[in-house]
């Protein structure tokens, strides 16, 4: 049973979603928030990335990491849940086709969009100029970068910086 006092309805897109950060802990997080009934029903969990998978292919892939980096068995029943928010957008950071693609996806009008970025601190003011000129940075739209920023402050300076400006 989700409380809703504590779960919107959202679209979470994971940039780098076949990277190791995606697979060994954002992953089996995003499992464990939905064994606990922490996630919204109406939540997607969009996986972006390069590859070119489909959303059976992206399934695949996090049932996987589920199986590889979960210390307990994966409940069948919390599993079949989690995977029916599942989805897959390939897309190259350098491409306004795939950002145009996933602006397609998403339900802006009916949900926050939350951008985790588990990918390169050195493609971020890539993918936010990318959802920027698609439109897909407006509010509610949001973004969580996962990198320590502070000791790497030359990663985001001059255009890098002006990427991530349009939020």
């Amino acid at each position: 049973m989700v409380d809703d006092s504590i779960a919107q309805a959202c679209d979470l897109v994971i940039f780098g979603a076949k990277g190791d950060l995606a697979r060994r802990k954002l992953i089996p997080s995003l499992y464990q928030l939905e064994k606990a009934g922490h996630i919204h029903p109406d939540t997607r969990i969009i996986g972006v990335g390069r590859a070119e998978w489909d959303k059976a292919a992206y399934t695949e892939v996090v049932e996987t990491a589920l199986k590889t980096f979960m210390k307990d068995a994966v409940d069948a029943e919390v599993w079949q849940r989690l995977s029916q928010r599942l989805d897959f957008c390939n897309l190259d950071v350098n491409e306004a086709e795939g950002f145009i693609r996933l602006g397609k996806m998403l339900d802006q009008e009916n949900r926050i969009t939350i951008n985790y970025f588990a990918m390169p601190p050195s493609t971020f003011g890539a993918v936010c100029r990318g959802l920027g000129e698609a439109g897909l940075s407006k509010f509610p739209s949001r973004v969580v970068m996962e990198k320590p920023l502070r000791y790497r402050s030359e990663v985001l300076s001059g255009n890098q910086r002006s990427g991530c400006a349009v939020f």
